[in-house]
Parts: structure tokens; C-alpha cells; sequence
């Protein structure tokens, strides 16, 4: 999984919320977050040390807003629960269009809510998503 292109933003004063908002994440809705657990997320201090747990790296400007992500490596497949729970933090009209083995689509960004935007998937793969 790669992300292709995006426009992503989290302001610096909603970051603290974002990190206590992904350590809250339920394993047993969520079973790949016990690796993410593992990895860091809950003793993170900061949300950067949170999303390098889920295999994310934020990217910061000068004024510590997160700008941008680096995904690091294999997908959790858990990663959608992880994007929804930070949705209420992450600016309207942000977006990740990611490239995975099984297609490709867009995580959009809108009053609090992340949506699933399937392009270039069967459409058999679309109907197994909903």
C-alpha cells in the first residue's frame, strides 16, 4: 500500500486530542491495533509517536501542524478504523488517495467524518466493502 497523493492537515492544538482519540482505539473492534498497541501507540506521548505505531509518519510545518503522512510500511488492514477515529480532528477537504494491491481509492475528510471512495477496484471488491 502507498499513498499517492494528498492533502492532509491536523492543526497543532488538536494534536494532543488526536493521539488520546487513537489510544482509545478497542482492540476487539480492532484486532490489528494490538500489533499498532505494541508498536507504540499507547505509551506514545506525542501523535507522531502514535501514528508510527499505525505505520504513519507525520509530516510537520514550522508551526507543528501535521501537514502530510508517510506510510511506512505492510497495511494493517485496520487502517480505515484508525482514519475514522481521527476524522473529527483532521481538516475538511483533506484527503489520501492510497494505491494497494487490491485497487486503489481516496480516504476523504468532511465535517468530522472519513468516507471510502473507491476507484479502480472490482466491482465485487466494492459490494465486500459495504
Amino acid at each position: 500500500m502507498k499513498i499517492t497523493n494528498q492533502s492532509f492537515f491536523i492543526p497543532a492544538e488538536l494534536k494532543p486530542l488526536a493521539l488520546l482519540a487513537i489510544k482509545e482505539i478497542k482492540t476487539d473492534a480492532c484486532p490489528y491495533s494490538i500489533w499498532a498497541a505494541s508498536q507504540g501507540v499507547v505509551l506514545g506521548k506525542v501523535l507522531e509517536e502514535g501514528m508510527v505505531g499505525w505505520r504513519y509518519c507525520p509530516r510537520n510545518d514550522n508551526k507543528q501542524n501535521v501537514v502530510g503522512l508517510i506510510f511506512l510500511g505492510d497495511r494493517l488492514l485496520d487502517d480505515e478504523i484508525l482514519f475514522r477515529v481521527l476524522a473529527r480532528y483532521v481538516q475538511d477537504g483533506s484527503y489520501l488517495d492510497i494505491s494497494a494491491s487490491e485497487g486503489k481509492w481516496r480516504w476523504s475528510f468532511q465535517n468530522g467524518q472519513m468516507f471510502w471512495e473507491p476507484y479502480g477496484l472490482l466491482i465485487d471488491q466494492v459490494q465486500e466493502k459495504w
